[in-house]
């Protein structure tokens, strides 16, 4: 559908069902309002901040058993490559594949549609299956051409690990697709459960089985998760339509998928290649490096992601809706609601956080093989992170909006111009410049800064509506509240003698005091978050009596 004033590359469809005409049954109803969106997003949030916390957990864990060191290097090299093919292969299909499946129920009736979803799942895991023996046949190799710098030792460990990861492929490669059929049913709790449901047992194993499968007991951990995960959620397709062993790329909506999705997985693959440089550059560097760079991203991000994942994962449906409706007002103030939620729910935490980044590090993972020296550089590459962290979440909508707007073929230019500016600024700052795993957290920030500004210009001249002005005073006033924060915490922590626990509980009350005063002074978007919350605790609590 083309809207005025817009162009459409027409990439991948809305991922949302266009309209039927009047009457028929399936039409699109009213595009949910931006209260309705935030109280979603809220619920999807609290949900959210569990997983966080046992992923917290788990890196406590995992920092005390294995620390920082080469070992830790070799696991997060060989996680690369599952990752990669999860997220440019299944993961892709199963976005593309929800709005096929909602226009099946809707227009040629629910068996049609779970007989789609049947033929989809039984492609997706005769693909990972055959992914996952080529992997577990090739790793060596596949290690040594991604981390030239390990040693003969580092690189056989990696190559072991990818290979125990490699078994679990077909099940994480299922695990997308049904996680994407639980959200088109509107089963988000549910969905959002899983990562909760991976940490739990991570945790276990590292606990239990660290002291007699070293690393291992992660790898192995990855596999009986996705295993329990798999055996949790196809549970959705009891009863939906009879299993058939029939050649799935006969069925139209997975012709249809297959044929959609070739431009959002090249965009994915030079997307997920970011880590591939990492791996490639950090091999050569001190030893501990990647794990360093490891437990500053997800340190970073775990804070980031409550709001991050809630809001991201009702924006694209809503983008969707708004563009099926030719209702470009309705997605633009959307788009602007998204983008100002998540800026004042991470800038000032982000900013307080960064604030007391060493006594955080050292509450959280200096314990017996992390050490004073891995605190402060896990510290330091987490600082350099900031932008990064910053432009990966709050700009988390304009990608979206890309794909909502079927304009998939922008985002894989800008991608692969901002692989390419990676790898060249990582060269400059981490090896010329011999700043090494900071050089690399500093190359990821300026690069995803630059490119969520690309992105917002693209977006301007496809949607004439778009007016950033009202967007970037408000992101603006966020990053002052957080500079203020990020004084105000140094200044209070420096004038006298506190504990760790003292100065990350003083950062966290000054932005609550600050998000109190936004509340107080009637700011709109802390109102409705604040509101939100505030009626879901209160519904928990009275349901709980």
């Amino acid at each position: 559908m083309r809207h005025k004033g817009v162009r459409s590359d027409a990439s991948i469809p809305a991922v949302m069902i266009e309209a039927p005409e009047s009457g028929v049954e399936g039409s699109v109803g009213p595009a949910p309002s931006m209260e309705v969106h935030t109280s979603r997003a809220a619920i999807i949030a609290m949900v959210n901040a569990s997983s966080s916390a046992l992923a917290l957990l788990l890196e406590i864990c995992v920092a005390a058993q294995f620390g920082a060191t080469r070992a830790m290097d070799a696991y997060l090299t060989a996680a690369v490559i599952p990752n990669l093919v999860i997220g440019i292969f299944p993961a892709t299909l199963a976005v593309i594949f929800v709005p096929i499946f909602l226009s099946y129920v809707h227009r040629q009736g629910a068996q049609q549609a779970w007989r789609s979803a049947a033929s989809l799942l039984l492609l997706v895991g005769a693909l990972s299956l055959a992914i996952g023996i080529a992997l577990l046949l090739f790793a060596p190799w596949i290690v040594g051409a991604m981390a030239p710098g390990f040693s003969a030792e580092s690189t056989r460990l990696a190559g072991n690990l990818l290979r125990v990861m490699s078994l679990g492929m077909v099940f994480t490669g299922c695990n997308s697709v049904l996680v994407a059929l639980h959200q088109s049913q509107e089963q988000f709790t549910r969905a959002a459960l899983m990562p909760a449901l991976q940490n739990i047992v991570l945790i276990v194993f590292v606990v239990a089985l660290a002291g007699s499968l070293g690393i291992f007991a992660m790898s192995w951990g990855m596999l009986t998760a996705s295993v329990i995960q798999f055996a949790l959620l196809i549970r959705l397709m009891r009863g939906r339509t009879p299993f058939r062993l029939a050649n799935p790329l006969k069925e139209p909506g997975v012709q249809e998928a297959l044929r959609l999705s070739v431009m959002v997985m090249l965009s994915g693959l030079a997307y997920y290649s970011f880590g591939i440089s990492d791996r490639f550059f950090g091999s050569s560097f001190t030893p501990g490096s990647i794990a360093h760079m490891g437990y500053a991203a997800r340190i970073g991000n775990s804070f980031a992601s409550l709001a991050g994942v809630a809001v991201g994962t009702l924006s694209l449906t809503a983008f969707s809706a708004a563009l099926a409706r030719g209702n470009v007002g309705e997605f633009v103030r959307t788009l602007r609601h998204a983008i100002c939620v998540l800026a004042v729910a991470l800038v000032p935490a982000l900013a307080a956080m960064l604030a007391v980044r060493v006594p955080l590090i050292s509450i959280l993972l200096a314990r017996r093989n992390f050490g004073p020296e891995d605190v402060e550089a896990t510290a330091d590459i987490l600082l350099c992170y900031t932008g990064f962290i910053l432009a990966f979440w709050v700009g988390r909508p304009l990608a979206l909006a890309f794909l909502a707007g079927r304009a998939a073929r922008s985002l894989l230019i800008v991608n692969t111009a901002s692989l390419a500016a990676y790898v060249l600024l990582s060269y400059v700052l981490g090896v010329v410049c011999q700043l090494q795993a900071r050089g690399l957290a500093l190359a990821s920030s300026l690069v995803h800064l630059v490119n969520i500004a690309v992105l917002g210009w693209l977006l301007t001249r496809r949607y004439r509506q778009i007016e950033w002005k009202g967007v970037i005073g408000y992101v603006g006033k966020t990053v002052l509240m957080g500079a203020g924060v990020f004084v105000l915490v140094q200044v209070l922590h420096g004038a006298g003698s506190v504990t760790r626990g003292q100065a990350v509980a003083m950062a966290a009350v000054v932005w609550a005091g600050g998000m109190l005063v936004l509340y107080v002074g009637r700011d709109r978007y802390v109102r409705r978050i604040a509101d939100v919350l505030l009626d879901r605790l209160s519904t928990l609590f009275w349901s709980a009596r």
